[in-house]
């Protein structure tokens, strides 16, 4: 992995991480000290918690299976996997400081609208990322992935993300801010979920 991405991307999870006990930390001021009466919620602080931990596991993972890449052969893959680590951690980061916000009950003024236009970015990126997985050489592996069983995925991949992307802008724009919330935490998951089983199907095929 660059050294630049990795700072990148080690600075959003401390980010992530000091927004998620900040906003824990003035709640139990809030409550305690001066006596402010909150609606229990007692999942968003364990939500907020498991986010930083989350990006901290997959960045080990990121970074070993990077490890692995042959350096000098089909660099496009290793950087399409690295741009879109580095956004999604952006996005991740500046979405947890939104939820701490919301946590003590402070939302910034249009926080309806700035929601929207965020899950519509994340939409659009993840469409414009997905078409170019098309078109992606080759893992750079030892043995070498087989080349027809990595186009055959990645395809399927990138269909898997543009649809998600489309899917999620069309969210934003009909949904109400409830299912939209629960729309933009499985589309992550599921996409992690599909492209691990696309993964597998791709590894048994070249092994044949």
């Amino acid at each position: 992995m660059n050294h630049h991405v990795k700072y990148v991307l080690v600075m959003a999870t401390i980010a992530t991480a000091a927004f998620a006990l900040s906003a824990i930390g003035w709640r139990i001021h809030l409550v305690v000290v001066q006596e402010v009466a909150f609606r229990p919620r007692p999942l968003a602080p364990l939500i907020l918690l498991a986010i930083p931990i989350i990006l901290a596991g997959v960045l080990l993972a990121a970074e070993r299976q990077l490890a692995d890449y042959k350096p000098g052969i089909s660099q496009d893959n290793p950087r399409h996997t690295q741009a879109a680590l580095i956004f999604t951690y952006l996005f991740v980061a500046a979405c947890t400081a939104w939820m701490g916000l919301l946590y003590v009950e402070r939302p910034p003024p249009g926080g309806e609208v700035l929601i929207r236009y965020a899950v519509t970015l994340l939409g659009a990126a993840m469409a414009v990322r997905g078409n170019f997985f098309a078109k992606l050489s080759p893992p750079p592996l030892e043995p070498p992935v087989d080349s027809a069983a990595w186009t055959l995925f990645a395809r399927r991949m990138a269909r898997v993300s543009v649809a998600a992307g489309l899917g999620l802008i069309a969210a934003a724009i009909s949904l109400p801010l409830s299912a939209l919330f629960i729309a933009s935490l499985t589309a992550g998951p599921l996409l992690v979920a599909i492209n691990l089983v696309l993964r597998r199907q791709m590894k048994h095929a070249s092994s044949e």
